[in-house]
């Protein structure tokens, strides 16, 4: 512990003012700064930056993984990729529409078995059950009237079915995650035993409210709900096409869900702040929104294919999948895009935009964004679950100065 607390005090000290108007101005230098600085919100739990500039890759290591033994994040660690998980999903989705082997704007109800019924948004009309016009009084208080309506779906127009591109782009009009998910927690993890029987029984009972297509909300159960359906369709394994069309043409080999059973790989200890350790997933039904992990070397891979600094077959796809699809106006003064997967915004004055991803979970966070015109971006994977999408930006915005 004695030895943690000395490196953690040398980190803490160490770095210079990260501004690219110095005479004399290291990026390294600007990174270490801002590492310092987001040391002192982990308590010393450590993370790793990767960056990559015009196809030259550098990583940097901060802290200790462990909170009682000092132990580097080192390359071959596996890391939780929250929200990214989401990404390759996605990725997997565009991959496979763009070859022909499902439908964009299809169904949902297409691909469920013919006793599951999908939900469906339909407009009702409502008129008063008393059609004299005269209303009620309640027996406790004769003054208080009311009038009784009966609510009807109205024939004048059809329902409106959840598409499979409402699912990725999150406007299905479905919930974040569904309200029987609370019958899965097991071994205190939330997601742990819940099943497909669980799912069929909650699309079979929810009602959609409003109009489908509009609304933005971001519901990993609807990534979930993508991934099941592509396995379905192809009566294939999740993990097993994600592999063959997606991480096995990025040489991404490092990166899916974790096995129980294999004692070989190396991952992270997860921390909440000011709790325990948290426990690892392993291949429940919500991991195509959230539940993958993989290592800073396939991350810098994914990474690098996205702003085309390493050839990869699957080109096409990715840039298809940083077209914004959703306008979603935050301030005056800037919008957030909504792309497939991907979130866009500005980097800074200019035109130049950020595409990135990020997210922060129960014991650990992840960033990795990039501006794809200026081919140069950053990753970071942390093992505390502090936010780093700051810590990101700043780091994107340094690198901006130095091109």
């Amino acid at each position: 512990m004695r030895f943690f607390s000395l490196i953690f005090f040398l980190l803490i000290q160490f770095g210079a003012k990260c501004t690219s108007a110095q005479e004399h101005f290291n990026l390294q230098d600007c990174i270490d700064s801002l590492a310092r600085l987001h040391l002192q919100e982990t308590n010393g739990v450590g993370f790793c930056v990767g960056i990559n500039r015009n196809g030259i890759e550098e990583i940097f290591y901060y802290g200790s993984v462990q909170k009682d033994t000092l132990i580097f994040p080192v390359a071959k660690i596996r890391y939780p990729l929250g929200a990214l998980s989401g990404t390759l999903t996605t990725t997997l989705f565009t991959e496979m529409f763009i070859r022909g082997d499902i439908g964009y704007d299809d169904p949902l109800q297409k691909y469920l078995p013919f006793n599951v019924t999908a939900p469906v948004y339909q407009k009702m009309v409502c008129k008063p059950l008393n059609e004299s016009g005269r209303s009620l009084g309640l027996q406790s208080e004769p003054t208080v009237r009311f009038t009784p309506y009966a609510c009807t779906p109205d024939e004048n127009s059809l329902p409106q079915p959840i598409l499979l591109c409402y699912l990725a782009t999150h406007t299905s009009g479905l919930p974040a995650f569904p309200n029987n998910l609370k019958l899965s927690k097991v071994d205190g993890l939330l997601y742990g035993a819940y099943t497909q029987n669980n799912l069929y029984e909650f699309l079979k009972s929810y009602q959609l409210s409003a109009p489908i297509s509009y609304d933005y909300l971001y519901s990993p159960l609807g990534l979930a709900i993508l991934g099941h359906i592509m396995s379905i369709h192809h009566q294939t394994a999740f993990k097993t096409l994600l592999f063959d069309r997606v991480l096995r043409p990025l040489e991404m080999y490092s990166t899916g869900f974790l096995i129980q059973e294999d004692t070989s790989v190396v991952v992270i200890n997860e921390y909440a702040p000011f709790t325990k350790s948290i426990g690892h997933r392993f291949g429940d039904l919500f991991g195509p929104a959230n539940g993958m992990y993989s290592t800073i070397g396939d991350v810098m891979k994914f990474l690098s294919a996205n702003i085309g600094n390493r050839g990869t077959e699957l080109k096409d796809v990715l840039d298809y999948t940083h077209n914004p699809r959703i306008l979603l106006p935050i301030s005056e003064s800037e919008d957030l895009e909504i792309a497939m997967g991907w979130n866009i915004r500005k980097l800074g004055d200019g035109e130049r935009r950020a595409v990135w991803q990020s997210s922060t979970g129960d014991g650990s966070a992840i960033f990795l964004g990039f501006d794809e015109r200026e081919k140069y971006g950053v990753v970071i994977l942390s093992a505390y679950g502090a936010s780093v999408k700051g810590l990101g930006f700043s780091i994107l915005k340094a690198m901006k100065g130095t091109e």
